[in-house]
């Protein structure tokens, strides 16, 4: 039996079904998965969405933490010893990445990247980008993120056949079925208690509250208001900018702070509204609002996560310039126009069973399956 095993600093609630699925669907391969991972630190602890694995293929393992929690060192020898694939985070944190590097291109050990290819965020170390970039093809396979990862990895010289798109998504299985089992009547109470008109166009922000992911939100909900008088925006998150928030709701009656929503409140919330609208970096929340149906309304800039690639403008939400009064005047004008509206729920919708956990699962087994019957295929640069 081959034995694969995937190094991550810790393990994401939403994660976690992926690992699950992906164990069973490789031991129908007759291969074995490990997945090393350790306990969060205080930052991550703060944030309440870490989890631990089953015993059967999770691995926690002791780690240090350097440099104010910029670099990690696993205890994890033994894993890297018994396993015949090491997939690897396309990172500089990882202290062992490094020599894990050296071992690929020397024929010790298969070794695989999972990341998005170029740095989507911005004020990275110029050296770091650059080892970043030098290390691309350092690997013997690619789990790439999206089909623009893919794009950006051949450009730079890595062989297309040593590339997996996964087609990264998380599980929206609940999320979407109980979006289905949501009434109309369920969507009215909701807005009812919150006092808006069953009329009234609902935009909705779902995530994290941090200052970089509200953006100039605020400016842009003004402009709206502005020009569409009913407009209402319900925003349900927890996070560092929760007074920004509820000093902003506070002066203004039509925005609505209901704190974290998961599970069927999280669907009854979206249903609710007509679109999510957010100014900020966004990434795998454009999952939920597909699952739920709803059409993603952002601004186009560089800071997205890979996961905007599945936003086609006026398919299934708006990709409008970076500025709030030319966002505004876009999402007023498909907030006012009901077909163009519900022409894009449907394409949100239909969006949602798209990109699926499910998808990616078998897009990963794949890859790891094909990895493991070639041999070492670093390329010189």
């Amino acid at each position: 039996m081959k034995r694969v095993t995937i190094f991550q600093a810790v393990v994401k609630q939403y994660n976690a079904p992926f690992f699950e699925q992906l164990h069973a669907a490789l031991c129908k391969d007759d291969v074995e998965l490990q997945v090393v991972y350790s306990a969060p630190n205080a930052v991550e602890i703060r944030r309440s969405d870490c989890v631990d694995l089953p015993i059967e293929y999770g691995r926690r393992v002791p780690a240090l933490w350097f440099l104010n929690r910029r670099l990690i060192l696993q205890r994890a020898w033994e894993y890297i010893a018994n396993s015949d694939l090491l997939i690897i985070e396309q990172a500089n944190k990882y202290l062992w990445n490094h020599p894990l590097l050296a071992a690929s291109r020397l024929r010790l050990r298969q070794v695989a990247f999972w990341g998005h290819g170029a740095n989507r965020q911005e004020r990275r170390p110029v050296v770091s980008e650059w080892y970043k970039r030098k290390t691309l093809n350092a690997v013997d396979w690619w789990f790439a993120y999206t089909g623009g990862t893919v794009q950006y990895l051949v450009q730079h010289g890595v062989p297309a056949d040593k590339i997996t798109n996964v087609q990264n998504a998380v599980d929206t299985r609940s999320l979407r079925g109980a979006s289905i089992r949501v009434s109309r009547n369920d969507c009215y109470e909701f807005r009812r208690r919150l006092g808006i008109d069953h009329t009234a166009p609902v935009g909705a922000y779902c995530g994290m509250l941090e200052p970089a992911k509200l953006g100039f939100i605020f400016e842009i909900l003004s402009h709206i208001k502005a020009s569409l008088p009913e407009f209402h925006y319900i925003i349900a998150g927890a996070g560092t900018a929760e007074r920004q928030v509820e000093d902003f709701a506070s002066r203004n009656a039509w925005v609505h702070w209901v704190g974290p929503k998961f599970g069927d409140e999280k669907a009854l919330f979206l249903n609710a509204a007509d679109a999510v609208l957010m100014a900020g970096p966004l990434g795998l929340v454009i999952l939920d609002a597909f699952a739920a149906g709803l059409p993603v309304f952002t601004l186009d800039i560089p800071s997205h996560g890979p996961e905007i690639e599945y936003l086609e403008d006026d398919v299934n939400g708006l990709l409008t310039p970076p500025n709030a009064i030319a966002c505004s005047r876009a999402v007023v004008e498909t907030l006012g126009t009901a077909e163009r509206l519900q022409r894009l729920k449907k394409g949100a919708w239909q969006s949602g069973g798209q990109y699926t956990l499910e998808a990616m699962v078998d897009n990963f087994r794949a890859g790891i399956v094909q990895c493991l019957a070639r041999e070492h295929g670093y390329v010189e640069q």
